[in-house]
C-alpha cells in the first residue's frame, strides 16, 4: 500500500505558489501623439509613442488613406518613447501600426488611427494571427511541462540509485521533446517580434530575430539543460551523472530568470534570484512525483526509500519556494482586485481551482481510500495506486495555465497608470505625466521639446495648476531637472478631483519665457 511522504505535500504546496516564471510581459502604451482617433487641422511634424517602460522598435508601418504603406519614415527610440518622423501626410485617415520589444525581451504591438483635415476610409488593421499565437502557447506549454518534469525526474532518479535501461529510455522522451519545443519557440519568438504570419517560420529572418532576443537566450539555456540531463542518464551511475543532473537543474532556473516579466520586475537584483529559486524548486519537487507516477510499479520500494532520503532537502526547498512564490505573487498581482479585474488574475484563480482538485484527491486518498486499502480492499488499492498519476496530471494543468500568461499582462503592468497631458504649440511642446494621475499625491514628470519634437535647453521650469471651479488659488511649484533631461516634482499634491488648467512655464533664455496651458481632469 502506498504511503504518504512529505515530498508529495511539498509538491502540492509548490503548485499553489507556482508563479508565471515561463510567462512573459507586455509593455503598455500610455501616450500617443496624435491620440487614437484624433482629427488634426494640419499634419504633425512628428509622431510619438510613449510606453510604461523602455522599449525598442521592431516594426513601424504607416498606412496612408489610399492603403499604401509609407516606407520613407524615420524611427528613433529613447528610453520609453518612440519618435516617428513621417513624410508629408495627405488629407484623410492614416493608420500607424507598431511592434516593439519590451525590457524583458518580449514583443507587443498595436495600431492607432488619426486623420488630417477630415476622416476618410483607411486600411483596416489585420487581426492577430491566431495560428501563430496558438503555436506560441503550445510550444511554451510543452517546454514548461517537458523540461521541468524531465530534468527534475532525472535529478531524482539518479540519486535514487542506478537508472534501469527501460526507465532511461522513457526519460529520454520528455527531454527530447523539450529540446524540439525550445527550438520551435525560438522561431516563433522571431515571428512574433516581426509580426509575421506562421509561414514566416520557414524564413531565416525570423530565426535570426528569435535567436538574438532575450527569450531566445532562455531557450538556448533550456536546450542545454535538457541535453545535460540526457548525458547524465547515459553516464548513470557515477559522480559525473550527479554533477551533470545538478547543473541541468540549475539551468532550468537560469532559463526562467534570464527573461520574462517576473524576472524583469523591479528590483531585478531581487526578482531574478527569486525566479531562479522558484523554478528550480518546482523542477526538484516535480521530479519525485513523475518518478512515482511513471515508474513506481517497477521500483516502488526503491523510490519510496529515496523519497525518505529527500525529506530534509525537500523541506528546505519548500521554504525557499514559499518565500519566492509569495514575493512573485505580491509583485505581479499587487492587490486582491487584480485577481478579479484582469485576465491574468482569472488564470491564477483557475490554477487555484486545479490545486483544490489536488488537495481534494489527497484528502480522499488519505482519509478514505488508504485506510480501506490497509484493510485489504482490492478496489481501494486500485484507486490508491492511481492517485499519483492523477495529481501529476493536475499539476501539468497548472503549468499549461501558466503558459497562458503569455497572452495577458500582469496587474503590475496594468497598474502602472500615468495620466499624460500633451501641450503642443509651434514654439514649445510639453508632455506632462501625473502618476498615478488622480487626486492626492502625484509624481510629475515633464518633458520639454520644440514644436517639431527637437531638444530644447531650458534654464528653469515651473508647473502651475489652476482649479476649474476657482475654489482655491493657483498651485505653483518649481520643476527640478532630472538626470535623463526631464523635469520632475516628486510630491505634487492635487487637492481634489475635477477639471484643472495645467500650465508649464519654461525659461528658455534670460529674456525669453514661454508658457503653455491645457486642461486636464483628475479622478478620485
Amino acid at each position: 500500500m502506498r504511503a504518504f511522504y512529505p515530498p508529495r505535500l511539498c509538491v502540492w504546496i509548490c503548485s499553489i505558489l507556482l508563479s508565471a516564471s515561463f510567462a512573459h510581459a507586455h509593455a503598455t502604451l500610455v501616450f500617443s501623439h496624435p491620440e487614437a482617433g484624433a482629427v488634426l487641422n494640419r499634419p504633425p511634424a512628428a509622431l510619438r509613442l510613449r510606453f510604461n517602460e523602455p522599449v525598442t522598435p521592431l516594426v513601424v508601418r504607416l498606412v496612408d488613406p489610399s492603403g499604401g504603406v509609407r516606407d520613407d519614415v524615420r524611427v528613433s527610440a529613447q528610453n520609453d518613447a518612440i519618435d516617428i518622423v513621417p513624410p508629408e501626410l495627405a488629407t484623410g485617415t492614416h493608420t500607424l501600426s507598431y511592434r516593439v520589444i519590451s525590457a524583458d525581451g518580449h514583443p507587443v504591438g498595436g495600431t492607432l488611427t488619426f486623420s488630417i483635415g477630415k476622416p476618410s476610409g483607411s486600411a483596416v488593421a489585420s487581426a492577430p494571427d491566431r495560428l501563430r499565437m496558438t503555436a506560441i502557447w503550445l510550444a511554451r506549454s510543452v517546454v514548461s511541462v517537458a523540461l521541468l518534469c524531465g530534468v527534475g525526474a532525472v535529478f531524482f532518479l539518479i540519486r535514487a540509485g542506478p537508472v534501469q535501461p527501460a526507465v532511461r529510455k522513457r526519460l529520454y522522451w520528455p527531454l527530447a521533446v523539450s529540446i524540439l519545443a525550445s527550438g520551435a519557440s525560438i522561431g516563433l519568438q522571431g515571428l512574433d517580434m516581426l509580426d509575421e504570419p506562421a509561414r514566416g517560420l520557414f524564413e531565416t529572418t525570423s530565426w535570426r530575430a528569435g535567436v538574438g532576443s532575450p527569450y531566445g537566450g532562455s531557450m538556448m539555456i533550456a536546450i542545454g539543460s535538457a541535453a545535460l540531463s540526457m548525458i547524465a542518464l547515459a553516464r548513470s551511475p557515477g559522480p559525473l551523472a550527479g554533477i551533470l543532473s545538478l547543473t541541468a537543474l540549475a539551468g532550468v532556473g537560469l532559463c526562467a530568470a534570464a527573461s520574462g516579466h517576473a524576472s524583469a520586475a523591479k528590483p531585478e537584483v531581487l526578482m531574478r534570484p527569486a525566479v531562479f529559486a522558484h523554478v528550480a524548486s518546482v523542477a526538484l519537487l516535480l521530479g519525485p512525483m513523475l518518478a512515482l507516477a511513471g515508474f513506481g510499479a517497477a521500483r516502488g520500494d526503491e523510490l519510496r526509500a529515496a523519497l525518505r532520503r529527500f525529506v530534509g532537502p525537500t523541506l528546505v526547498c519548500v521554504v525557499g519556494l514559499t518565500a519566492s512564490g509569495v514575493l512573485l505573487a505580491v509583485v505581479q498581482v499587487e492587490s486582491i482586485s487584480g485577481l478579479f479585474a484582469t485576465n491574468y488574475g482569472w488564470i491564477l484563480l483557475a490554477k487555484l481551482a486545479l490545486v483544490g482538485g489536488i488537495l481534494a484527491t489527497f484528502t480522499v486518498n488519505r482519509v478514505v481510500i488508504a485506510p480501506a486499502g490497509r484493510r485489504g480492499s482490492p478496489r481501494a488499492r486500485f484507486w490508491s495506486a492511481r492517485a499519483a498519476p492523477f495529481e501529476l496530471a493536475l499539476l501539468i494543468g497548472v503549468l499549461l495555465l501558466t503558459a497562458g500568461w503569455r497572452l495577458t499582462p500582469p496587474p503590475r503592468a496594468l497598474a502602472q497608470s500615468t495620466r499624460t497631458l500633451h501641450i503642443h504649440t509651434d514654439k514649445l511642446m510639453a508632455m506632462v505625466d501625473f502618476a498615478p494621475g488622480r487626486s492626492g499625491a502625484n509624481r510629475v514628470r515633464v518633458e520639454l521639446l520644440t514644436g517639431d519634437f527637437g531638444p530644447i535647453e531650458a534654464k528653469e521650469a515651473r508647473l502651475a495648476l489652476t482649479p476649474g471651479n476657482g475654489a482655491i488659488e493657483v498651485l505653483t511649484r518649481a520643476l527640478r531637472r532630472a538626470g535623463d533631461g526631464s523635469w520632475i516634482i516628486d510630491d505634487f499634491n492635487v487637492p481634489f478631483a475635477g477639471k484643472w488648467l495645467v500650465s508649464v512655464e519654461a525659461l528658455i533664455t534670460d529674456f525669453d519665457a514661454v508658457t503653455i496651458s491645457e486642461n486636464i481632469e483628475f479622478d478620485r
